[in-house]
């Protein structure tokens, strides 16, 4: 059986499917069980820690590094696919597709050998994220209608009970995790200028265990993201947490971008007049998103409390994570 909870056996997968980059792949397992396995480049250490806290927030969005019989076992799985595969182009009873999702296995980065990737799996979710439902809106391609559904889904979930909020959870933990690929100030550029949107991609909603889709902290690691090993830097977007007034412009700056995503189709429109917050009021929906934020931090804090009550000491946690709690602990004013 296909489990995150499980050592990853090559009997128990059935076939692939290449989800984005040759790095990312859906395990389907003979009874429809599934299973994602990533190939990033980030190291054991950097998992570890940046998942550590986001499971404070979103215990779904866990990940865990492959084990090395567990690498064996996934490589065995796509030499052996593609050799059937060749055998059975050879013959002719299946035609030569170089796109197939065992060669795009085979063939991942994940595999260089230099270190520079570790393979991790996560559990499978249904879930959209904010690039495709942007691209769908704003960008459809020549001659096709725009296509709201996806921003539809993610207006109604942010802007319903606990969305806003939860989100701001989220992106608390991914400032506390020094994580630079999904909110971060400053932002970055895809389709536009973002004020504090960097990877429209890591924003997702995934459906929850009662059907409703919720934000999700799925792809909380990346190469710049540090470890609990490393001390604070000047420029560890933490420090943020504790700073009010920074905090509500990132705020800002966050519900902004949004906005812009949720704006009247086709973008014209915004010439005419500037319109209604598709999230409610500019000032709610910012409030409601450092209500979040703050609260977010408390699990962060108290994860970090519990940990070191196990330990038998807060001394005895990580030194890079015991400095970024008393940075959030005790310097905050306002909890």
């Amino acid at each position: 059986m296909l489990s995150f909870d499980t050592l990853l056996d090559c009997v128990d997968i059935e076939k692939v499917k290449a989800l984005k980059e040759n790095k990312v792949f859906l395990l389907t397992g003979f009874n429809g069980d599934r299973l994602v396995v990533k190939a990033d480049a980030v190291n054991k250490a950097q998992l570890k820690s940046a998942n550590w806290t986001m499971n404070a927030i979103d215990p779904r969005a866990r990940a865990k590094a492959l084990k090395d019989t567990e690498l064996a076992e996934l490589r065995l799985f796509a030499d052996m696919g593609v050799f059937q595969l060749e055998m059975l182009e050879k013959s002719g009873i299946n035609q030569v597709n170089d796109k197939h999702p065992m060669r795009e296995l085979q063939g991942s980065p994940g595999w260089d050998g230099t270190g520079d990737f570790t393979w991790f799996k996560m559990e499978a979710h249904t879930l959209i994220d904010m690039e495709k439902a942007y691209t769908l809106a704003h960008r459809p391609g020549k001659n096709k209608p725009a296509d709201l559904s996806h921003i539809t889904e993610f207006c109604t979930t942010l802007k319903g009970p606990g969305g806003l909020e939860r989100l701001g959870e989220i992106i608390a933990v991914d400032l506390f995790n020094g994580y630079k690929d999904r909110f971060y100030p400053g932002g970055g550029f895809l389709f536009r200028q973002w004020k504090a949107i960097v990877n429209l991609g890591n924003v997702m909603l995934i459906m929850d265990s009662n059907n409703n889709l919720v934000p999700s902290g799925l792809d909380a690691v990346n190469r710049e993201s540090p470890t609990w090993k490393q001390q604070v830097t000047a420029d560890w977007s933490g420090h943020l947490l504790s700073d009010i007034a920074r905090r509500r412009t990132f705020a800002g700056d966050v519900i902004d971008d949004i906005e812009h995503i949720f704006a009247p189709i086709p973008p014209t429109a915004r010439r005419f007049k500037t319109p209604e917050p598709a999230l409610g009021k500019h000032s709610k929906s910012v409030q409601r998103l450092i209500d979040g934020m703050r609260n977010g931090v408390k699990k962060i804090i108290q994860k970090v409390r519990d940990k070191g009550d196990k330990l038998g000491s807060l001394s005895k946690v990580d030194a890079g994570l015991f400095e970024r709690y008393r940075l959030v602990s005790a310097l905050r004013t306002d909890i």
